[in-house]
């Protein structure tokens, strides 16, 4: 078993990458848009690419803040749009592979296409086990946080009591 101090920094290094990866991807984008816009018309696919970046930006700042501020709600909703986005893009390598084994039989490259697509399908699983690991573990230590705040005993007014008896015992000797 990992320590809950663990899951903290493998989320902050999850964020963190997960934040420059979404800069750098917007700024390789806009590098693109002005190249294609000397040369040609340019692609709506780095629009896309664009809008998507800004999401998971959005959704890394909002794990990287969730886990600097304690927030679990921040965390469960990244955890959300983890498992929907990683389910989105499974299904669409699947149907990949289903469109790669129906129509393109006859072609030479298609078997070795085929074999990319499932060796990608089977990395992507992993890594989003990998993601889904690391982020169920730091809900598990703001949650072991919270346990431990809440199992630390408060002063009750009793004890407040004594303690200003106590520090007005050693202000009045000076």
């Amino acid at each position: 078993m990992v320590s809950h101090a663990v899951f903290k920094i493998l989320g902050y290094s999850y964020a963190f990458f997960g934040i420059l990866g979404s800069i750098l991807g917007v700024v390789s984008s806009v590098v693109l848009i002005e190249v294609d816009a000397v040369n040609k018309p340019s692609n709506s696919y780095y629009y896309q690419n664009i809008s998507s970046s800004f999401v998971m930006l959005v959704f890394f700042l909002m794990l990287f803040a969730g886990i600097y501020h304690k927030n679990i709600v921040f965390v469960k909703i990244y955890k959300v749009f983890l498992i929907i986005s990683s389910i989105l893009i499974q299904l669409v390598l699947v149907a990949y592979i289903g469109f790669t084994i129906f129509y393109e039989q006859k072609t030479e490259n298609s078997a070795s296409f085929l074999l990319a697509l499932i060796v990608g399908l089977a990395i992507f699983t992993g890594l989003f086990l990998l993601f889904l690991w690391i982020v169920n573990g730091v809900i598990g230590y703001i949650e072991y946080g919270a346990v431990l705040n809440a199992a630390e005993p408060g002063l009750t007014d009793e004890d407040d009591q004594k303690m200003k008896v106590k520090y007005e015992a050693v202000l009045t000797r000076f």
